[in-house]
């Protein structure tokens, strides 16, 4: 078998990307030798590119120019964000050239549009993209509605993380007086977090000793929380290398991972972070982590907005001890047989090695 040639178009720059562990999970487990990658960053002008090209055309159009300069070298185009693979799918679709194939890993649903000129525009491109790599099932139903030029070409492949070992035995986790919550590793124009649930239930745990360790938020705006008071049993934290902040996971009760609705692929890594390091995790029930949970066995569902049924999921964990420990162990254990990043590259490598790019 010849190796193949892939070109990666990074929604951020090379060196991050192929810095990034999780970026690079990908390929991480590929055959050694039989592929060759190289990386273009979407910022080739930044202020342009994140302000006017990201933001208001929603495309990254310079990235596809210089991919277009390279592209006789390579077999694959794979994007890692939408936004990479729609410039030079619309040169593919203008040119009508074969090669090289575009994959797109597709995270949110082509930004969710579904009308007007923009939806137009995509759907020239989408004739031709090749194969769309999707992590959320549900996604399936956007693309059969809106854009059925993708028929046959869309792949559900669930997300898998890297299985964190544990630095703590069991002995020595889940047992300090607080209770963890992550922040989003990227701060986005749009509510992705479910703060204000959050607040609103742990306000009315009533006089306890115990905790909130909010991870990755420094502060909270009147966009994010209202004109809600923090209470003073919730802490605030910027965001902690995840070296010096696995320790602090593990040796908390349990974890909430306050998830808003964003209708795709949303916080299933933050998630599947938190349950390979044995953590029990209070989760929003969202589209982006259905696929990956088992509500009562893997981890504990609350619907995002509704403060009395997470305040009785709290409330269980802490008068069930016992709980803790059980899902905490299905999920260390889930992570390892099923969502890890091993599992998630083979079957990348297994599906891209199957198409015909001669």
């Amino acid at each position: 078998m010849k190796r193949i040639n892939i070109l990666v178009l990074a929604s951020i720059n090379p060196k991050s990307f192929i810095r990034d562990g999780q970026r690079w999970a990908y390929f991480r487990y590929w055959p050694e030798g039989r592929y060759h990658i190289d990386v273009i960053g979407a910022y080739q002008i930044p202020f342009f590119s994140k302000y006017i090209e990201a933001r208001f055309f929603k495309f990254f159009f310079i990235q596809a120019v210089v991919a277009l300069s390279k592209i006789r070298k390579y077999d694959f185009i794979i994007a890692t964000d939408t936004r990479s693979i729609l410039g030079i799918a619309f040169f593919k679709w203008i040119f009508r050239f074969r090669r090289p194939k575009l994959i797109d890993f597709d995270i949110e649903c082509f930004g969710r549009i579904k009308r007007g000129f923009k939806l137009k525009l995509i759907k020239k491109a989408a004739n031709a993209i090749d194969l769309v790599i999707y992590h959320v099932s549900t996604q399936k139903s956007y693309y059969e509605r809106y854009l059925p030029e993708l028929n046959n070409k869309t792949q559900f492949v669930p997300l898998g993380a890297s299985p964190y070992e544990k630095t703590l035995s069991w002995e020595d986790s889940n047992n300090d007086n607080y209770v963890v919550a992550l922040s989003g590793a990227m701060k986005l124009n749009r509510k992705i977090r479910d703060w204000e649930t959050l607040i609103d239930a742990w306000d009315n745990l009533g006089d306890i000793n115990l905790k909130l360790k909010i991870i990755g938020q420094k502060k909270f705006t009147e966009k994010d929380i209202g004109k809600r008071k923090i209470p003073n049993s919730i802490e605030l934290y910027p965001y902690i290398p995840r070296i010096k902040l696995t320790p602090i996971v593990e040796k908390a009760k349990f974890a909430i991972l306050p998830l808003w609705e964003v209708e795709h692929a949303q916080g299933q890594l933050s998630l599947l972070y938190l349950m390979s390091l044995g953590k029990a995790v209070i989760v929003g029930n969202t589209t982006g982590i259905r696929d990956y949970v088992i509500d009562g066995e893997t981890v504990l569902l609350y619907q995002p907005g509704n403060k009395d049924q997470l305040l009785q999921k709290i409330e269980f964990l802490l008068t069930h001890p016992q709980e803790i420990e059980r899902i905490a162990k299905n999920a260390y254990k889930v992570v390892r047989e099923k969502y890890n990043d091993k599992i998630f590259s083979e079957k990348i490598y297994e599906i891209i090695s199957g198409l015909n790019y001669e």
